[in-house]
């Protein structure tokens, strides 16, 4: 999976230096908080069957760079082209995600109103 996060790093490196901090040990944080909430996205996608292996292999998770700490905010997009279908040009929204790292407790937007919700135990994806 393609997980975009280049953009945001060099504004928080620069956000950093003018702290005074070390632009790599804020880089290494930054990367180590995305890795651990891409992971947690994983594994409650998995965990949940959220997604077909299907669905999960043409999709794109993205770390919300605005995540309050302590809590994990990824959106789940589609993938196209490279064997998953669409049109490469495009990347349409599946749904968002929000964890609790420390609890391990998941709330989604796949929901008729749209809005955040218990992940529930086994889930079958919308059409």
């Amino acid at each position: 999976m393609r997980r975009p996060f280049l953009a945001g790093l060099a504004g928080a490196a620069l956000a950093v230096i003018g702290l005074g901090c070390n632009p790599a040990d804020a880089l290494a944080a930054r990367l180590g908080r995305e890795e651990t909430a891409l992971h947690a996205a994983e594994r409650v996608i998995a965990r949940h069957h959220l997604l077909t292996a299907g669905e999960l292999r043409c999709s794109t998770l993205v770390y919300r760079d605005d995540s309050p700490a302590g809590r994990a905010d990824v959106g789940v997009l589609e993938r196209h082209g490279d064997g998953c279908p669409g049109d490469p040009a495009t990347q349409p929204r599946r749904f968002d995600l929000e964890i609790d790292l420390r609890t391990g407790v998941a709330r989604w937007d796949n929901t008729p109103d749209l809005e955040m919700h218990p992940v529930p135990a086994t889930a079958r994806p919308r059409s």
